[in-house]
């Protein structure tokens, strides 16, 4: 019997928590699935640390790619799945027990197939400790509401036609999840749940942490182009000055977590112009305080 749900997994030396990830697809109440763990080049252990799993469930498979970063290892995987849905897990989060059967009861509910669903997440810990709640989309199929939320490809599940028309874009490194909705939502709608059954792993070596690697730049590279295209030329000028003023902010937090004095207060004043009226006290806090970053 062919799987409902087609997990893909992309890792890159995470040999030291994959267990804990994999573990958590086990743990689903709804047990109809594969997981397709997509190894993007690691020299780690990963391949040994997995080699249990592999042994003891079928359902588990491993790919080996050399390193041509998560999007395309992604894309990887899907070429490799089964499932009449696609879902994501990144190496360092986990799925809570339910995540697979809230979406199976969604997708029953729904009527229609070529529903793009969305969960809602949380942030934890290293020990899992509750950080925050993330929000969701306040409206559904609202390309600016896509842009006003922080949505990982963890929470979304896209049925597999759909999945293999719009891979990912793998010359985008980061906000590489926000271009692909904005393509997905041009062919489908979304259906957003009530239910935060992602659990997003909050700790030092994300690998987009903020004061240790320039996401913030990456992200305004993507926005750029997502709005230079024909998905994104429907975002008012608001909002587009808006989010770009948010990049601002963060790469100059960036810099201020590096001590990079001038590169702040450039950055900090361009967010301010593009955009005052968010969080203008922490953006002049910022220019005159530019070796204090504000987390």
């Amino acid at each position: 019997m062919k799987p409902i749900f087609s997990i893909i997994l992309p890792t890159y030396n995470r040999g030291y928590i994959l267990d804990r990830t994999i573990q958590s697809v086990i743990n689903q109440t709804f047990k109809n699935w594969e997981l397709i763990i997509v190894d993007d080049g690691s020299t780690d252990n990963t391949r040994d640390s997995i080699n249990d799993f592999l042994i003891q469930d079928n359902r588990i498979n491993y790919f080996y790619q050399e390193n041509a970063e998560r999007s395309a290892a992604r894309n990887n995987g899907i070429s490799k799945a089964n499932g009449k849905f696609i879902c994501f897990l990144d190496s360092d989060d986990q799925y809570d027990e339910y995540h697979l059967q809230s979406l199976f009861e969604a997708i029953n509910s729904s009527g229609e197939d070529l529903y793009i669903f969305i969960t809602g997440s949380k942030i934890v810990n290293t020990s899992g400790c509750l950080l925050a709640v993330s929000t969701v989309l306040p409206s559904e199929n609202d390309a600016e509401s896509i842009l006003l939320n922080t949505i990982t490809p963890g929470q979304m599940c896209i049925p597999l036609p759909l999945s293999s028309k719009h891979l990912f874009n793998e010359n985008i490194r980061i906000s590489e999840d926000t271009e692909l909705l904005f393509r997905l939502i041009s062919d489908a709608p979304l259906r957003v749940l009530n239910q935060t059954t992602l659990l997003y792993v909050h700790h030092e070596d994300n690998s987009v942490n903020p004061f240790r690697y320039n996401a913030y730049l990456e992200r305004k590279k993507t926005l750029k182009f997502i709005f230079g295209q024909p998905i994104g030329k429907g975002v008012s000028a608001s909002l587009k000055r808006k989010v770009l003023s948010d990049c601002y902010f963060g790469i100059a937090k960036f810099h201020s977590a590096n001590n990079h004095v001038w590169m702040v207060r450039w950055n900090m004043l361009k967010a301010l112009i593009l955009f005052p009226k968010t969080r203008w006290k922490e953006k002049l806090y910022l220019i005159l305080h530019p070796q204090k970053a504000i987390q």
